[in-house]
């Protein structure tokens, strides 16, 4: 459900042309990033900071690509203690990571954020309360073995290795599925991806937001249909109340 087709809904998001080519430049210590996340466009960005190393913060303008280049130009950023600011767009994997990665991570007043799922990926479409509460486990150790009973389709030194990018930025790996705690039908009339609040993200443990125009208010309605937008109360209910779900069945099994 998650490997959506993103390039009609950036077609209609935009009011600029859409990139006929990925167009990585540097201007005025910042180098803009236009396109999708791939090795090309980091081995570029590379080269460029490496002749000019007064290079402050990376504008991204990316509907994503792939994760595990996304997650080593994330590192980099890290390393490079560069800020991160969205233009129009960050999605997917450039979103997951990228934008997280920045020491400062700039939002123009209609940037948009969208995630629609990272490494981890399960056969079942909707998580469950187990599911939950395995991966907040997980996510404090990166040990696999706690996500042996969670039905995965994705290599686990794959998921090991997001999980260690989520350690390294001290971010919940929940922010990457947690609009997959709706079912899928949930989403049949919606934009099949979802994003958050500055306020939710600040509860996954999202640091230095910066509004640059005081406030964020990216679209709400995309080619006619609803974008999800996660708060942080919903977020904060829907967690405890899986967590006592999960507590009174392992309750229950182990009386059993």
């Amino acid at each position: 459900m998650w490997n959506v087709f993103l390039f009609g809904f950036i077609v209609f998001i935009l009011p600029i042309a859409v990139f006929a080519e990925d167009t990585i430049f540097y201007k005025n210590n910042t180098i803009y990033y236009n396109g999708a996340i791939n090795q090309d466009g980091f081995d570029a960005v590379q080269r460029i900071q490496r002749k000019n190393q007064n290079v402050t913060r990376i504008i991204f303008n990316s509907f994503g690509g792939y994760a595990d280049v996304a997650i080593d130009f994330s590192k980099w950023i890290i390393n490079k203690n560069l800020d991160v600011e969205v233009d129009k767009y960050c999605i997917s994997s450039c979103a997951n990571y990228l934008f997280l990665a920045g020491n400062h991570k700039y939002l123009s007043k209609k940037s948009f954020l969208g995630w629609h799922g990272g490494n981890i990926r399960l056969k079942n479409e909707k998580l469950t309360p187990a599911d939950m509460n395995a991966i907040f486990g997980f996510s404090n150790d990166c040990n696999e073995n706690i996500l042996s009973n969670i039905s995965l389709i994705t290599q686990i030194d794959k998921v090991i290795d997001e999980c260690l990018f989520f350690k390294k930025v001290d971010v919940s790996m929940l922010i990457t599925i947690y609009g997959q705690v709706k079912p899928a039908v949930f989403y049949s009339d919606r934009v099949q991806l979802w994003s958050y609040t500055v306020e939710a993200l600040e509860y996954f443990g999202v640091k230095n937001i910066v509004l640059l125009d005081g406030n964020w208010t990216p679209e709400k309605i995309i080619n006619g249909k609803l974008v999800t937008y996660f708060e942080l109360n919903e977020i904060k209910k829907q967690i405890t109340t899986d967590k006592i779900i999960f507590d009174a069945f392992t309750f229950y099994r182990n009386k059993t």
